[in-house]
C-alpha cells in the first residue's frame, strides 16, 4: 500500500477460485475483498483507498480497501491493470471480441467510462507487465529481443518507444 501498512494479494485459499485478500504487512488482519470469479492484478490507487484488479472475461473493477461492494471501471477483456501516478487513469491491455483483433494498451479513467487513449501492442512485447514512469508521462513494458529482455519507454505522445535499459542478457519476467 503506499503508506506501507498493507498488501494486497491473490490466494486461492477458499478453493479452487482465486480471490483478492488484504493483510497487514506483519501478516495480520487478513481480509477477503472480492468474491468474483479469477481476479488478478490487484494495485492500490496511490491514495489507498482502492485495489484496482481484472476478472478474467469480466473487465477491471475497484473495490474500497477496507472492502465493500466491487466497481465495474470497464467491461471486456482487460487484464494487468496499472494505477497511474495521479490515481486518476488505469493503463491495462485491451482486447475487443472481434476475431483476430490485436491486444491494445487501452487508458481508462478510473471512475469508468470510454478509453482516454488506446495504443497499439508496442514494438516487441513480451510481458504482460506494465507500469508508469514516476511522472505518469510514458508507460513502461517488457521487450525481448533474440532472448534478452530489457525495459522499454512508451511515451503517451505518441513518440516512438526507446530503450530504458540496455541488458545484454538474460529475461525479465516482472519488475
Amino acid at each position: 500500500s503506499p503508506d506501507g501498512r498493507s498488501v494486497v494479494f491473490v490466494s486461492y485459499r477458499n478453493g479452487d477460485i482465486p480471490h483478492i485478500w488484504r493483510m497487514d504487512i506483519d501478516g495480520s488482519n487478513q481480509m477477503q475483498l472480492t468474491n468474483q470469479a479469477f481476479e488478478a492484478s490487484p494495485s492500490f490507487t496511490p491514495n489507498g483507498r482502492w485495489v484496482v484488479y481484472a476478472v478474467a472475461g469480466s473487465g477491471l473493477w475497484k473495490v474500497p480497501v477496507e472492502g465493500g461492494r466491487p466497481t465495474l471501471i470497464a467491461a471486456g477483456n482487460i487484464h494487468t491493470p496499472s494505477v497511474s501516478p495521479d490515481g486518476t487513469l488505469v493503463a491495462c491491455y485491451y482486447q475487443n471480441d472481434k476475431p483476430n483483433a490485436t491486444t491494445k494498451i487501452a487508458l481508462l479513467p478510473i471512475d469508468g467510462g470510454l478509453p482516454v487513449k488506446m495504443i497499439d501492442g508496442p514494438e516487441g512485447l513480451s510481458s504482460p507487465i506494465i507500469r508508469w514512469r514516476p511522472d505518469g508521462r510514458a508507460l513502461l513494458y517488457v521487450a525481448t529481443t533474440n532472448g534478452v529482455s530489457n525495459i522499454r519507454t512508451l511515451p503517451l505522445d505518441g513518440a516512438p518507444s526507446r530503450p530504458a535499459t540496455k541488458f545484454t542478457a538474460d529475461l525479465i519476467f516482472n519488475f
